[in-house]
């Protein structure tokens, strides 16, 4: 099988010009020119629909192309932002949620404000004897 040829957008010009402007058929001017007849049957209909986008070339898209996949691909990452948002965020845990749990039939306990974990690197025995010396002076 050999290669996919590649045509310039002046050689589809002229090729669909030679059958609409000179009124050759198309099977004589396919044959001429060495192109199947369904590719300039399909270069002829392009070029009808509007001769100034017909053709746009290799990677080029027509304006509502382009609008289209640009449109497309805002959907797809709203549709994302929103997945993410309809997620359930996941609790964080709380010294409240802490003195709770343990607790029998769910009574609540007072706060203690020497259980705060504000106060506890004070009182932490793992810490060195001369830092709490120095906060006490």
């Amino acid at each position: 099988m050999g290669t996919r040829r590649t045509f310039s957008r002046e050689f589809k010009v002229e090729a669909v010009r030679l059958v609409v402007e000179r009124r050759v058929s198309m099977a004589q001017a396919a044959r001429e020119l060495g192109v199947h007849v369904n590719v300039l049957r399909s270069w002829v209909a392009a070029y009808r629909r509007d001769p100034s986008q017909a053709f746009p070339g290799v990677g080029q898209q027509a304006p509502e192309a382009a609008e289209l996949t640009q449109l497309r691909r805002e959907v797809a990452r709203l549709k994302m932002e929103r997945d993410i948002l309809k997620k359930k965020p996941a609790r964080r845990r709380t010294h409240f949620d802490q003195t709770i749990r343990g607790l029998p039939h769910g009574r609540l306990q007072r706060h203690n404000p020497q259980s705060h974990p504000s106060r506890r690197c004070e009182r932490s025995p793992s810490l060195p004897q001369w830092s709490l010396q120095h906060r006490l002076e």
